[in-house]
């Protein structure tokens, strides 16, 4: 079917009041709608029926939001079986806007983004009746996916959103809260290494480092127009929350796509019209305050000007279109707002409303031009006398240079409890002065300090930052210290007394796969040590690993610094280890110990790296079921084959769709024997009940396959990717998989999966789950074109080309298709390739001669 553009307008006759928006019907099975009720932030997708204009389609839907859960009318998330439909999406979003009465504050700063230039989703006004009963006026909002890269004219590198207020942009206190925090909606590193190396580089860089690189890592001009929008009209729940980060496909830089921009033109985070927000300036709004990239942007003079000629475009060019697209606006839903029950604002809110935006635009601009931006004082020259006091030592000295007189204080969290998430807790305040008095150096040199004894302090851990009238130090200072807290400065009192570099020895250094692991001795036969907060670094400040909370080493025990606590286990069995140390490490580098203040502890040189000896077996995915048909409703599988010439324990290994989210982890005990099969179902009763032959079967997954093509991954217990396809329904792909009962079947294991000419569609059509795929002499003979052989494979530093033929080609290239190795091999025998300099991941080789080809997929761990 022909797509039709997301937001033409749509012209439709309706029994309702409602004249003049778009009308959608939704039908849904009213247990399903009862649960739905009952269990709103369930997130669970329900089958219905979708009405536009004229079409109908089958689809999913379900309640959407955060806090929005709470309210009686809730937004609606729909999902298509894919794009072929009239908005040519598979998603789209209707959101009930209930806490903002003009039902058009998200909608004008969508536009208002689109209006200057940045990507910004699609929206328009519609209403919508559920099961026959008016639902009232709600803004379809273009879903941020790969459908919107694909129209912004971006393919999907890496795309996150942000799902808390933890997203700053700055490294997180626990590895695990990166999970939460951030949420890949698109390509991004499952591991989450791209976002930590970012982060580092964005917290620690020195002013020069920052000034000078994070142009190469992000748009600037697309940040500062980012915030300055969100500056403008107050919307202080958009610098550290409802932000999507993407890599752009175009320029490999980071940027920000706006989202969910309900609490602007002075509406608070929970929907309540606040008049003094209007005088809200970078000292006095909450979140800006801790937004790491933000504040040392506004550092730069150079981005401080571009900051602010930007807000002078958003108070005239912006302001113009903006005043006649809300009268536009109003005129528009006017009858429609009217006419749902559903919302919480009666008729005057709305009306009453209109005027509000329009004072608010009017006022926030006169503050704004009469109030200049604060100047950025960046305090500098931190120092602390005594990082980790001891009951014995417990005064501590303080000091930091400002560049103008200023108001300077300490504040610290004395009393938190960090083994609870989330509880209130007190923030402490100490100033520093300048008068020569307070162990500050001289009187009015811009030296602030102060003195303090901790031996009071309940808590053995103490987060701090230093804060100037305009700024914090470190920049992200100590916002949500116990909940989904970043990186910070910290007090450790925790330990008996201060020698801890007599008691501490950084150990081996070990390497896995181009993975490393550090191990950290406490020598001590009596004393135990607290490294609470203690970072582990290389040379370079982007490589930071900082321990968490409560981590004591007892006496004489070994911990392990890992990648992840599968590796730890695996080869470090009754040690206790700690993830992530995601840098790289080889011998020459350095590793120090630092205190939570970043001062030396105890430093190592690495003189030798033990390699740790591990294969991970190679599985292939060798049959796809994406769509079943009506004579067999299988569901959706796909088939795993072992090759090799061992069985394999699955414990704990990973099967995921394109969406991380989409995860089924193998039960514990699993085995894969030599040569044996086993399918993957979606639905294993389902699978069961059409085919009932089959027994080896696991899941429920949960998931089905998008019948549009995705990538299938498998993962291995250690999180390395063993197996990924990419599977098409277009050339060179095989067709005729779509509901016929045939399935995609792999001509050979040997072959490279990620090719489509390495696929057939079965001929009998009903698929050969858990047993030998169908193949006919002329495909098997397609694998003997050319006499080469290639192992190891799985391959580490090298790999070794057999071959029997002169003049032999070596081609490698990236999964992406880019070529980055050739090499000639002009007699038989075996040669062998050095991939050292490329990184782990899959690619494929070509080996060629005058007349044959031959491609194979090849992983690099």
């Amino acid at each position: 079917m022909k797509k039709t553009l997301f937001f033409v307008s749509i012209l439709i006759s309706i029994s309702l009041t409602a004249q003049n928006l778009p009308h959608y019907k939704l039908t849904i099975a009213p247990a399903n709608l009862d649960s739905m009720n009952a269990h709103p932030k369930d997130e669970i997708y329900y089958p219905a029926v979708f009405h536009v204009n004229s079409l109908i389609y089958n689809v999913q839907a379900r309640f959407k939001g955060s806090t929005s859960l709470n309210y009686p009318k809730k937004s609606w998330a729909i999902k298509f079986e894919n794009a072929d439909n009239y908005f040519g999406v598979t998603r789209i979003n209707l959101h009930a806007d209930f806490k903002d009465y003009s039902n058009m504050r998200n909608f004008l700063i969508l536009r208002l983004f689109d209006f200057l230039g940045s990507p910004a989703s699609q929206i328009q006004h519609v209403t919508c009746e559920v099961n026959g009963e008016p639902y009232g006026i709600y803004t379809q909002t273009e879903q941020i996916d790969i459908d919107y890269l694909a129209r912004n004219g971006r393919l999907p590198v890496a795309l996150y959103k942000a799902n808390n207020h933890g997203a700053m942009m700055a490294p997180t206190v626990r590895d695990e809260y990166y999970n939460s925090i951030w949420q890949i909606e698109a390509g991004g590193d499952p591991s989450f290494d791209e976002l930590r190396i970012f982060f580092n580089k964005c917290l620690y860089w020195s002013k020069p480092d920052f000034d000078t690189h994070i142009s190469d890592l992000i748009d600037v001009d697309n940040f500062l127009n980012f915030f300055a929008v969100h500056f403008v009209f107050d919307d202080m729940d958009n610098f550290t929350k409802n932000i999507y980060l993407n890599k752009n496909s175009n320029n490999q830089k980071f940027e920000l796509l706006p989202w969910d921009n309900e609490g602007s033109f002075g509406n608070s985070a929970i929907g309540v019209f606040d008049s003094t927000i209007v005088q809200y300036n970078l000292r006095d709004a909450h979140t800006p305050e801790y937004q790491v990239v933000f504040q040392r942007l506004l550092e730069n003079q150079n981005y401080r000007t571009i900051f602010h000629n930007k807000i002078e475009r958003i108070l005239t060019d912006g302001y113009s279109m903006l005043d006649t697209l809300i009268d536009n606006t109003y005129q528009k839903i006017k009858q429609d707002v009217y006419a749902d029950s559903r919302r919480e604002a009666s008729n005057e809110d709305f009306d009453n409303s209109i005027p509000r935006l329009k004072w608010f635009m009017s006022e926030r601009k006169l503050f704004l031009q009469n109030n200049a931006l604060p100047e950025k004082n960046v305090l500098t020259n931190f120092y602390c006398s005594n990082p980790m006091p001891t009951a014995g030592n417990s005064e501590m000295t303080f000091q930091i240079k400002s560049p103008v007189v200023q108001d300077v204080n300490m504040f610290f969290a004395d009393s938190v409890d960090l083994n609870v998430f989330g509880v209130p807790f007190k923030f402490s305040r100490m100033q520093l002065y300048d008068d020569g008095l307070h162990n500050d150096s001289l009187a009015n040199d811009l030296i602030y300090g102060n003195s303090i004894n901790v031996s009071s302090f309940v808590s053995p851990l103490i987060p701090f930052a230093i804060t100037g009238a305009e700024q914090n130090y470190p920049p992200n200072g100590i916002f949500y210290v116990d909940y989904y807290g970043s990186k910070s400065y910290a007090i450790n009192k925790g330990n008996t007394d201060a020698d801890l570099a007599g008691r501490l020895k950084i150990g081996k250094v070990f390497n896995y796969k181009n993975q490393n692991a550090v191990e950290i001795i406490n020598t001590s036969s009596t004393l135990s040590v607290d490294l609470s907060y203690c970072h582990l670094r290389s040379d370079s400040v982007v490589n930071d690993f900082m321990f968490r909370d409560h981590v004591v080493i007892a006496p004489n025990e070994t911990i392990f610094v890992v990648p992840s606590v599968t590796i730890g286990n695996q080869f470090f069995p009754g040690y206790r280890s700690f993830a992530d140390l995601y840098y790289p490490l080889a011998v020459g580098d350095s590793l120090h110990l630092l205190s939570p203040v970043l001062t030396p502890v105890v430093s190592s040189k690495i003189n030798s790296v033990e390699t740790l000896g591990f294969s991970a077996p190679v599985l292939v995915i060798n049959e796809i079921n994406f769509k079943s048909s009506n004579s067999k409703p299988t569901g959706d599988w796909v088939e795993i084959y072992n090759p090799g010439t061992s069985a394999v324990d699955m414990s704990g290994w990973i099967f995921r769709d394109g969406d991380n989210k989409h995860t089924f982890l193998f039960p514990t005990g699993y085995s894969l024997p030599v040569d044996g099969y086993v399918v993957v179902a979606e639905d294993t009763l389902a699978f069961h009940a059409a085919a009932p032959e089959v027994s080896n079967v696991v899941g429920s997954t949960g998931f089905g396959l998008s019948s549009t093509g995705e990538f299938v991954r498998l993962f291995d217990n250690l999180g390395q990717l063993v197996d990924s396809v990419n599977y098409q329904v277009v050339a060179p792909w095989p067709t005729g998989a779509s509901g016929t009962g045939a399935t995609l079947e792999l001509k050979d294991f040997a072959l490279d999966n990620t090719d489509g000419n390495s696929w057939y569609v079965d001929p009998l059509k009903t698929g050969s789950p858990g047993a030998k795929n169908f193949v006919t002499p002329v495909e098997a003979g397609l694998n003997n074109i050319h006499s080469g052989t290639i192992y190891p494979n799985p391959a580490h530093r090298n790999f070794f080309v057999e071959t029997t033929s002169i003049n032999t080609r070596v081609e490698l290239y990236t999964i992406q298709g880019e070529l980055i190795l050739s090499q000639m091999i002009y007699f038989p025998g075996t040669d062998q390739i050095d991939i050292r300099p490329f990184p782990k991941g899959i690619y494929l080789i070509h080996l060629s001669t005058n007349k044959k080809m031959k491609i194979r997929k090849l992983i690099v761990q």
